[in-house]
């Protein structure tokens, strides 16, 4: 069982055309994961989990990402937290503990990419980013800074 925390996961340095390639493949294959609803849970107005389970037959993983959101941090800071549990399907063996944040912000951004590329117009010369933070930065990254593109 590996644990992965932001640090090392970044630290991979990960090519952003692979992640681009990653989320293309299980985009491809989607119709055979078994992605039940996410769960959300409230906390007052102070907090907020979701719960988001999945399988991925092809791959023998099943997996949950938990996303936590706590307005009444102890710094007073919101604090917005991701983590990801896998395991083998056929061994029923834990795989790893992950960090979300990484990987939820270069997924997210994988796919708006994909989406440009696929739904824009062929002469378009601009595109406009809103209010996406961090996964801004990784649709620049993947889009143009990483090559994948441009």
């Amino acid at each position: 069982m590996k644990i992965l925390d932001f640090k090392t996961i970044k630290n991979m340095n990960i090519p952003e055309r692979k992640v681009y390639d990653w989320c293309n493949e299980v985009w491809r294959i989607k119709e055979k994961c078994i992605l039940p609803a996410k769960m959300k849970t409230w906390e007052g107005d102070s907090g907020r989990y979701m719960t988001m389970p999945g399988i991925i037959p092809d791959y023998d993983i099943a997996g949950v990402k938990f996303i936590s959101r706590n307005v009444d941090d102890i710094n007073g800071i919101p604090a917005r937290n991701s983590h990801i549990i896998i395991q083998k399907r056929s061994e029923y063996g834990l795989l790893a503990v992950e960090d979300g944040m990484w990987i939820t912000n270069m997924r997210t951004a994988a796919i708006a990419v994909n989406s440009v590329v696929k739904y824009s117009k062929t002469d378009a010369h601009t595109i406009g980013l809103m209010g996406l933070g961090l996964v801004s930065w990784a649709f620049i990254k993947i889009l143009g800074g990483g090559e994948v593109f441009l």
